[in-house]
């Protein structure tokens, strides 16, 4: 159980790390995140929150980063949606122009990856799996390295053959899997989300990005993308 300062520290060292993809040093989070607190007292508080698996501190690095449980502690604790209004008038536009569910499909697919900067994808029991921006999911830090880019194609393997479970397991809700917690990939972040397309059938709308990503963003932009198209398809 992590008091007031812990929990502040843990959020700073989250949201300073999904900016800069950077070890984080005490020194920052004292100067900048809690400037009433010692940095002494920081620094004794960030080896607690390593010695509780919270954050760890690479070899090469005096600064920490974030593991799957301080983004799980992070969304459960501190997360807010942002809002995505302007999302809507593109996608009307998009989807407007589109004249099935498969174009619908690429045309959100389209928006979410361009929007979000992440990797979107797309699915229904009747379409294939479209995907958007694999460039944006290459281009992460994390990924540069070639043996991460292999787990990129397996991730994407996986999506295809399990769209039925995933069509399952989305919900009407936004849903967060953090690496282990996903079936599509133990090194990813995945936000997905159910809804419905003009032939009827039920659609999956997901961004798949490290665990560093903004997921205030992106839940906006996906709980923007379901109100709009869930809301237009019932005039149908």
């Amino acid at each position: 159980m992590l008091n007031d300062r812990q929990a502040n520290i843990l959020r700073a060292v989250v949201e300073e790390y999904i900016r800069t993809a950077e070890p984080v040093a005490s020194k920052m989070i004292a100067d900048t995140h809690l400037p009433s607190v010692s940095p002494a007292t920081v620094r004794n508080d960030l080896m607690a929150l390593t010695e509780a698996l919270f954050l760890l501190q690479p070899h090469t690095s005096a600064g920490r980063v974030p593991t799957e449980a301080a983004y799980r502690y992070y969304l459960d604790h501190f997360m807010k949606v942002e809002r995505a209004d302007r999302i809507a008038a593109e996608l009307k536009v998009a989807v407007g122009e589109a004249s099935t569910s498969e174009e619908v499909l690429r045309a959100v697919s389209k928006a979410l990856s361009m929007m979000s900067g992440e990797t979107a994808f797309v699915a229904s029991d009747n379409h294939a799996t479209q995907y958007t921006g694999l460039s944006n999911l290459m281009r992460k830090p994390e990924f540069e390295v070639a043996g991460h880019r292999e787990e990129i194609a397996d991730a994407i393997d996986r999506v295809d053959n399990a769209v039925d479970d995933l069509l399952k397991l989305a919900q009407e809700d936004v849903r967060v899997w953090l690496g282990s917690e996903s079936p599509i990939s133990a090194e990813m972040a995945t936000v997905v989300v159910r809804v419905r397309l003009p032939d009827g059938s039920v659609g999956l709308l997901g961004l798949l990005g490290p665990l560093r990503m903004k997921y205030g963003r992106n839940i906006g932009l996906l709980q923007e993308v379901k109100k709009m198209l869930d809301s237009n398809f019932e005039e149908v």
